[in-house]
């Protein structure tokens, strides 16, 4: 038996969690929206800077995979229809939409939470509970199958129930290992984690998968090499004593597809205490000390399939807004010579996309004499005069109050075989947005150069030294 540093969590079942994944978004995104369906049935991939985003089934069904360099996928699919995706507008209105769709299908009853683009959990258990109490009440005359109900998703005081048919007698399961449902639920969910990779489990992302992978090759490699394997429950060394060579972010990403669920779950003497050594982290609170990654309690959580985060229901309106894009910079400290002027152009491009987003999530019509309806001119201000007689003008539902600029910088050459110590912090900036951004009268591209010029240009100059960064920009509303 386990003693309590290396015992598995406790499993709480008290919860029903549907997750929704859209398969195969962008690329779907993509076929949508070409006229006449013209891309039904081709092959179809979403490129971004020189790689492939990812791709339909009908690419992968021809060897194309996603994130594969855009000249190899056209050496192996010559006629793959190849559409970019640096402007994730599209992607972001589609995915609000079908956010919106399970919000109203389900009904107020349900929280309903988006994470990422593609993805959406509810918490059903309220709703579950009431249909369960409702068979439960149903005459004894009534001799329905109770297996085979309306599902309802009526909230109290709806004067008709509605909902859809659903006949739980037949379950339909994916792809993927035959489970043995008779066993008991924790080792079902760990005979479904264990061959997954580590990027697989929601809450484990790049640089956590990255730090377990490289501490779990390395360990494995010196294994075989014929030394003893680093477990710092059982022995005094530090970290450095495994030190992992340092890896590109490629390797890194090859590296945490191979290592998955069960490799660190499984890992002799792992416990929380490791992986908090292992991921520089603080026990004592919510995330470590380096970045955004998760503590070694909640990581060992995790691994075993137990997460306890309440779905939070979401709001129509977005807590930030924000832009990023990567760029290659010299290396050795090599400047271009005209490095200020590609700076400019760059924050020019993203400052751009920043304000058609504000606009997109901030804004809504307004009827022209509602009481609610603050004084606003109309935006378009190349139409015809005619057009600021219309009914309706935009309204700013929200007004973001700060402008942050982020920089990474681009990693370094490794010295001695070691990766940086703060290759993943990220320098940052804010001061409050101007007002000017919001005149819904002034013509976009007059906004842009005016908070380049006067805001972003400025702050950039006081956080970086040098072009080789990794450049974010968001508004958030405090």
């Amino acid at each position: 038996m386990a003693d309590a540093a290396h015992a598995p969590p406790r499993r709480r079942d008290d919860r029903i969690i549907l997750h929704f994944d859209y398969d195969c978004f962008y690329a779907q995104v993509v076929q949508n929206r070409a006229p006449g369906g013209a891309l039904v049935g081709r092959c179809v991939g979403v490129t971004q800077k020189s790689i492939l985003a990812t791709c339909n089934y009908e690419a992968r069904r021809r060897g194309v995979r996603k994130l594969m360099r855009i000249s190899e996928a056209r050496r192996i699919c010559p006629d793959i229809v190849l559409v970019d995706g640096e402007d994730l507008s599209p992607f972001r209105d589609v995915s609000k939409q079908l956010y919106r769709l399970v919000r109203d299908a389900i009904g107020p009853a349900a929280p309903v939470e988006r994470l990422g683009l593609d993805e959406v959990f509810v918490d059903a258990t309220a709703l579950v509970d009431a249909n369960f109490n409702r068979i439960l009440a149903r005459p004894a005359a009534d001799s329905r199958p109770s297996l085979d109900e309306l599902f309802l998703l009526s909230s109290e005081g709806d004067d008709e129930p509605r909902g859809f048919s659903y006949d739980a007698r037949a379950c339909v399961v994916d792809d993927g290992p035959a489970l043995d449902l008779d066993a008991k639920a924790d080792a079902v969910v760990w005979q479904f984690l264990d061959p997954l990779p580590l990027r697989s489990v929601p809450g484990i992302g790049f640089k956590t998968s990255s730090l377990l992978s490289s501490y779990i090759l390395a360990a494995k490699r010196a294994t075989r090499e014929g030394e003893t394997a680093y477990s710092p429950s059982t022995k005094g060394e530090s970290m450095e004593d495994v030190e992992p060579k340092a890896e590109s972010e490629e390797g890194s990403e090859s590296n945490a597809a191979t290592v998955t669920v069960g490799d660190v779950r499984n890992f002799p003497g792992m416990s929380p205490r490791v992986l908090d050594d292992i991921l520089g982290g603080n026990k004592d609170t919510a995330t470590s000390l380096a970045g955004n990654i998760p503590t070694g309690r909640r990581v060992w959580d995790l691994l075993h399939g137990v997460d306890d985060t309440p779905v939070r229901g979401g709001r129509d309106l977005p807590t930030q807004i924000s832009i990023e894009d990567t760029y290659a910079g010299p290396r050795q400290g090599t400047l271009r010579p005209d490095a200020a002027k590609a700076v400019s152009v760059e924050l020019h491009k993203l400052a751009t996309s920043l304000l058609r987003r504000m606009h997109v999530d901030l804004t809504q019509s307004a009827v022209v004499g509602d009481a609610t309806a603050p004084e606003i001119h109309a935006t378009d201000t190349k139409a015809p005069a005619a057009a600021a007689k219309h009914t309706s003008r935009l309204a700013w539902l929200a007004r973001p109050r700060t402008l942050r600029l982020a920089l990474r910088p681009q990693m370094p050459e490794a010295v001695d075989n070691r990766a940086p110590d703060n290759y993943f912090a990220r320098m940052t900036r804010s001061q409050p947005l101007p007002g000017f951004v919001f005149s819904l009268a002034t013509p976009p591209e007059q906004i842009v150069d005016r908070l380049v010029a006067g805001s972003l240009v400025p702050m950039f100059r006081k956080l970086a030294a040098s072009p080789t960064w990794c450049l974010s920009r968001a508004v958030e509303m405090i």
